[in-house]
């Protein structure tokens, strides 16, 4: 509560509150336009509707930036958590993904307050970057379907990406070209805009264009 509310600023603060402040209201207003549609892009991938990323997206922030003691802390979703949701959510609805994430949420407190996640210092790069590449792999295989605007045809081999790609392939006549130029101008704008302005997100240009 001290944090939160203080009682008297001391002498001279008040410039460098005002100054932080402001710098608050810019930070936030980017992260907000950067997490919001990539809360709603994740919560498609999860078989979700884009209302609930929404929803999660702003709730969550809302709830981390009251408990955390960090000024520079923004929270956001994480996609290392979309391959096992959409599982959970196909399988067993949305009320066991809400278990998963409380059940989740309390092992994390539990890391936390026995400090045990210094020993993830000792984990090989090797791991950490196969499980990244292997993340990226499901994503990407899994919004195909999106980004060639189809309906996957039914495949019977329940082997999760191979499904998702050979389901795609086989509704390819069917490709959708409005789709695949948003998909084009997505792409391209998130691969050369770096090189032009390395300040400037490009997630927010491109979102911002498509608006």
């Amino acid at each position: 509560m001290v944090r939160l509310f203080p009682k008297q600023p001391a002498p001279g603060t008040r410039g460098r509150l005002l100054s932080r402040l402001r710098g608050d209201i810019g930070g936030g207003i980017v992260s907000a336009l950067m997490t919001v549609p990539y809360g709603m892009a994740l919560s498609l991938a999860i078989g979700l509707s884009p209302e609930a990323g929404l929803y999660t997206s702003i709730i969550g922030n809302v709830i981390a930036g009251f408990l955390s003691s960090s000024p520079v802390m923004i929270s956001g979703l994480s996609a290392t958590a979309v391959p096992v949701l959409a599982v959970v959510v196909k399988n067993h609805g949305v009320g066991a993904a809400l278990a998963v994430g409380l059940m989740t949420g309390l092992i994390m407190a539990f890391v936390g307050i026995m400090r045990v996640g210094r020993f993830a210092n000792y984990l090989p790069p090797s791991i950490v970057s196969a499980f990244t590449c292997g993340l990226g792999v499901v994503i990407c295989a899994t919004q195909l379907k999106v980004v060639f605007g189809v309906t996957p045809v039914p495949i019977g081999f329940d082997m999760g990406i191979v499904d998702d790609i050979a389901g795609v392939v086989g509704a390819l006549p069917s490709a959708n070209p409005q789709a695949m130029l948003v998909a084009g101008v997505v792409a391209v704008v998130m691969a050369l805009f770096p090189n032009w302005k390395e300040n400037v997100p490009s997630s927010l240009v491109e979102w911002s264009s498509l608006r």
